[in-house]
């Protein structure tokens, strides 16, 4: 996307002015690298998610993720003494917190304590099975990436909270996968909407407040190879680039006369062409990378239902074919993204590249052969596989999901005082039993129980 407040010095350099006509012929310059996984990876039929996900959410980020934490927490605890109690986090609960997190991105709910309810059958998950509700929520309060107190971070840096985690994610992404050669170089915001410096507001977007990430994807996957997060200013590179332009550009040809739809015009200046293209409206191109004289097609109605091709320069075709890389990343991260509101900045943008990893490890494992029917099953098997039992008083195992109670059974809140689970108290010679833990019991039965021991009661009875 070019500026129009920006200058000519893109343009200062060149040896001729834009001319229409008698171009001269350049050379392009071939892409010489395999695309692909860069990996071994088990047999396509015996990948799983999890197994994927683990070369990019390596031990040493699990690692960074719990040792951060856990800093984090003795600090603040340190220095604001509290009464909830803290055990520092595992990496089986810190792999459980992340897989939870998944799922409520996928099982939305107005707020993450409803994930927890258990008062009515209609809307219980198995979220507590998995972890506690105070644990969970204490994670999430010390979840940490960086040490506060650190003096080897430059704190001139606006994104030194993330600036690890940002860089390690881009080396395991352009590790773990090389792109096709035709990438999407686009904005991608993450929304938020608090006090901060480099927040963007972005009129045309679906998200129109939060912090801007400039994004290069894969145009066929949207595989994210390489990404920068908007802090200020962004630096120029040398790269074959092509893409749509302003119409009061600086530097560009002004004498655009009107033409019939679906004609063209093309102009060159040195390396540059320039294309102008009438369709419902005048779409202008810029680019570094094709020929004036080559073309292509692309389809346009013609009738309202009858698709037709249509002639056109090689830059439009090509900028129409291979645009969406970063759309179609948005699209998918955008509908499973966890987003329960957080006053600190650097928690969405966890949370979005969370998701963008979750979005690669998906398309490497279709590169590589296995049988992926779609991103929502993968996320769902990955978050699954992630989910591992901790110990919690009101989760003592992780359990299948629970049977449906028959017309005759039903498990509700029918006593006022508290009673003793019958199913706990019956197993391994009383040792489970948890006095005053239960208000709950089976209606048809007259029995307390716990509602996670309510399907081992059913299929006893």
């Amino acid at each position: 996307m070019f500026g129009e407040e920006e200058d000519l010095s893109e343009f200062e350099g060149f040896a001729n002015e834009w001319k229409s006509g008698n171009f001269h012929s350049r050379e392009k310059i071939p892409f010489n690298r395999q695309p692909g996984i860069k990996i071994e990876l088990p047999m396509p039929d015996v990948i799983t998610p999890v197994q994927v996900f683990s070369h990019i959410f390596t031990e040493e980020m699990w690692m960074r993720l719990i040792t951060q934490t856990n800093l984090y927490a003795e600090q603040t605890r340190s220095a604001t003494p509290s009464n909830s109690k803290w055990d520092p986090v595992t990496i089986h609960e810190m792999k459980t917190f992340v897989g939870l997190c998944l799922a409520m991105g996928i099982l939305e709910l107005p707020s993450r304590r409803d994930f927890w309810r258990q008062k009515k059958w209609l809307f219980r998950t198995s979220i507590p099975q998995a972890m506690s509700r105070d644990r969970f929520a204490i994670i999430w309060r010390y979840l940490h990436l960086q040490d506060n107190k650190a003096h080897d971070v430059d704190r001139s840096d606006k994104l030194w909270k993330v600036r690890w985690f940002l860089d390690y994610l881009k080396d395991r992404f352009q590790e773990l996968y090389e792109v096709n050669g035709f990438v999407s170089v686009d904005e991608s915001m993450v929304k938020f909407k608090g006090r901060l410096s480099f927040r963007q507001y972005l009129p045309l977007k679906p998200t129109k407040w939060g912090i801007k990430v400039w994004v290069m994807a894969e145009s066929s996957t949207g595989y994210v190879s390489n990404f920068q997060v908007y802090t200020g200013q962004l630096k120029d590179h040398g790269l074959d680039a092509c893409g749509t332009i302003r119409s009061n550009r600086k530097g560009i040809p002004k004498k655009l006369a009107a033409m019939a739809k679906h004609k063209y015009t093309v102009s060159q200046k040195d390396e540059l062409t320039f294309c102008a293209w009438q369709d419902t409206k005048t779409v202008l191109v810029l680019s570094n990378f094709h020929a004036p004289t080559a073309t292509g097609t692309v389809k346009r109605r013609h009738g309202g239902t009858i698709q037709t091709e249509v002639t056109v320069p090689a830059c439009l075709a090509d900028y129409q074919r291979h645009m969406k890389g970063v759309d179609l990343l948005d699209q998918m991260v955008g509908y499973y993204q966890i987003q329960h509101r957080s006053k600190k900045w650097w928690r969405r943008l966890f949370f979005y590249f969370l998701m963008v990893s979750c979005y690669n490890s998906y398309i490497i494992a279709r590169s590589a052969g296995a049988n992926c029917s779609g991103f929502k099953d993968w996320l769902e098997d990955l978050a699954q596989e992630l989910v591992t039992p901790v110990t919690a008083r009101s989760a003592p195992q992780c359990a299948t999901a629970p049977v449906a109670a028959s017309a005759q059974h039903d498990c509700e809140k029918i006593y006022e005082k508290i009673k003793i689970c019958r199913e706990c108290s019956q197993s391994k010679n009383g040792t489970e039993a948890r006095p005053g833990a239960t208000v709950y019991g089976c209606r048809q039965c007259n029995v307390p129980l716990h509602i996670e021991c309510f399907g081992k009661h059913v299929r006893r009875t």
